[in-house]
Formats: structure tokens, sequence, C-alpha cells
């Protein structure tokens, strides 16, 4: 699926990333987290899309945005200007056991760089994210 010693991390929405699109099999407007755990594709979606998630996508796992949010705000209450996107990342990275995730080329930068600040190893892919990916069925 990918190639790399880490998880892959995505971040971004299916209208602006044909690799969202591919690894959920499911089109959200919006930007989401998706990761993935132990062989699991895991998303992370507002109330919104939570329930046509858990229907429709290819994700073996939907969790609900909102309780993590709450509970990143509430393990970094000092972030700048709050908790958000990068801290939910870095609580999920240790309730599942990562320590790093590989990203694609196009991943936010900020987001990247915020991610790092907090202690994860991102490495940056080169090339296809998903080299299945170049081959259509």
């Amino acid at each position: 699926m990918y190639r790399s010693s880490f998880a892959p991390l995505l971040y971004a929405s299916t209208e602006r990333s044909a690799d969202m699109l591919y690894f959920g099999r499911f089109e959200v407007p919006d930007p989401f987290i998706a990761f993935a755990a132990r062989g699991k594709k895991i998303a992370v979606l507002n109330a919104l899309e939570f329930g046509r998630a858990k229907k429709t996508s290819g994700f073996d796992r939907v969790l609900p945005l909102e309780p993590w949010l709450k509970k990143a705000q509430a393990a970094f209450p000092r972030a700048t200007p709050r908790a958000g996107a990068a801290e939910v990342i870095a609580l999920l990275a240790r309730a599942h056991g990562l320590r790093g995730f590989v990203v694609a080329e196009d991943f936010p930068a900020g987001l990247l760089d915020r991610l790092r600040r907090l202690g994860l190893t991102i490495t940056v892919a080169s090339g296809a994210f998903f080299p299945d990916r170049e081959i259509k069925t």
C-alpha cells in the first residue's frame, strides 16, 4: 500500500486529494484526519460526516472528531491559538502506539511543523504516496 516504516497520515478533503479519496473510498468536501494503525485504516470526522462515513466509507474505523478535540484541548491547554488537528493527531498517535507518520508531498506545511513540535517523527514521502493508485483497474 505505501512504502515507509511509518504509517500513512493524511489531512485533506477528497476534492483536493486523490490520495485521500483512494485511501478512504469516501467523498468529503472538508479536510479530515485519516491514518493507518496496525493494518487498519482510521478516519476522524466531524458529526456531520461521521454517520455517513461509518456506512459508506472504506475505513475500518471511523472516530468522532468532537470527543478527540475535547481531549486535545484538555491535554494541550497552552496550545496557540487553541488545540486543533495537530493535537488530535498527537493524541491519536499516542493512543495507537505510533511514534510517527509518513505524509505526502502536498501535506499542509503548517500542520507538519506543528506535529514535529509535538514530538512526532514525520517523514515526507518522495514520489507517489500510494504507488498502487497509479494503476487503474
